[in-house]
């Protein structure tokens, strides 16, 4: 995977973060790559970046978001996971707003 612009700047903002900083990332079964992070900016805001990468590594989806009213970091991570793994299978499946679903891949 090709690190991007975008998650540079993710990344370099770690100077702006609280104690609790989590990461995740995985291989699906249909090739596609997924990289997450998630850490908290303050009491009841985390700031998440999410990548989904294609098999030959180009960029499918970047994305960061500030996830306010979440207190605790490995909550937004698993909020963040799912969106990767939606854009990783197409966008197929449930929508982005409904995480109780099984993802497509």
């Amino acid at each position: 995977m090709e690190t991007t612009k975008q998650f540079m700047e993710w990344e370099d903002s770690s100077a702006n973060y609280l104690d609790e900083q989590v990461r995740h990332e995985e291989t699906l079964k249909n090739g596609c790559r997924i990289v997450v992070r998630a850490r908290k900016i303050g009491e009841d805001k985390i700031s998440v970046f999410f990548g989904t990468y294609g098999v030959d590594g180009r960029v499918i989806k970047e994305q960061t978001e500030i996830r306010d009213g979440l207190t605790c970091a490995k909550d937004a991570l698993a909020f963040a996971t799912d969106k990767a793994k939606r854009h990783a299978g197409g966008g197929a499946g449930a929508p982005d707003d409904n995480h109780h679903q099984a993802t497509p891949v």
